[in-house]
C-alpha cells in the first residue's frame, strides 16, 4: 500500500490457508490527523482538515438542515455546516484508501468497515441515550467473489441490530477464526452465524 494516506495495518492472524493471511486498517480522524476529539466545536481544528477540501465539498450554512431540537440560529447554522463539511474531509480519506487497495490490486480481497464511534459532540448526541447518540451509521463493502458472506443483496440496507461488540467476533469469522466463548458480541457476516439479537441495551453513567 502506498505512503499517501497514513494509516496503520496489523495482521491478525493467518487462517488455516496457508496461502492467505487477514489484516486490519484503522481508519479515523486520530489516526490520520493526530486529533481524538471533532473538530466541529474547535475551529482551528476544523481549519485545518478542510484545508485541502474542494470548493464544491462544503456546505453553506444558509441551506444547512438544523435538526429541529436545535434553536435556528447563526451559531447552529455554522456548526452543522462545519460538521458536514467535516463528513466530506472523511469521505475524501476513505477515497484515498479505497484509491490505493486498487492500485495495489487488493480491492477486489478487501472487505471495507465505514462506521463512526459515536453521534456528534453536541447535546443529544455523544454520551446520550437518544437514538442520535446509540445510532451510529454503518457501510459495509464485500468484494463480489465474498458476497455470500453478507445475508442481504449488495447495494441495499438492513435492520438488523448490530453493537460494537460485534465487530471482533465478526472480524474472527471471517479470517476463519473461532469467536472466543467469552466475547458478549456475535459475527453477522461469515458462515455459521448464530441468530439475530432481538434488543441491544444502551447505558449512560452520570457526567460531571
Amino acid at each position: 500500500m502506498n505512503k499517501q494516506t497514513k494509516i496503520e495495518a496489523k495482521p491478525i492472524e493467518k487462517t488455516n490457508d496457508e496461502n492467505k493471511n487477514s489484516g486490519c486498517i484503522s481508519l479515523g480522524e486520530s489516526s490520520l490527523n493526530g486529533f481524538h476529539e471533532g473538530a466541529g466545536n474547535f475551529k482551528d481544528k476544523y481549519d485545518e482538515l478542510t484545508q485541502n477540501l474542494p470548493k464544491e465539498a462544503f456546505h453553506s450554512k444558509e441551506e444547512v438542515e438544523v435538526p429541529p431540537y436545535y434553536p435556528i440560529n447563526e451559531t447552529s447554522k455554522d456548526l452543522w455546516a462545519r460538521y458536514y463539511d467535516l463528513v466530506s474531509v472523511f469521505d475524501q480519506k476513505v477515497g484515498d484508501v479505497v484509491k490505493n487497495l486498487e492500485e495495489d490490486g487488493l480491492m477486489d480481497n478487501t472487505i471495507i468497515f465505514v462506521f463512526s464511534d459515536h453521534g456528534f459532540g453536541m447535546p443529544r448526541y455523544k454520551r446520550w441515550l437518544n437514538e442520535t447518540g446509540l445510532k451510529v451509521p454503518l457501510v459495509i463493502h464485500i468484494p463480489e467473489k465474498y458476497k455470500d458472506y453478507f445475508p442481504i443483496e449488495q447495494g441495499s440496507k438492513t435492520d438488523e441490530l448490530v453493537s460494537f461488540v460485534d465487530y471482533v467476533p465478526t472480524v474472527m469469522n471471517l479470517a476463519g477464526l473461532k469467536p472466543e466463548s467469552t466475547m458478549q458480541g456475535r459475527a453477522f457476516l461469515g458462515n455459521n452465524l448464530s441468530p439475530q439479537r432481538k434488543y441491544i441495551h444502551g447505558k449512560k453513567q452520570q457526567l460531571f
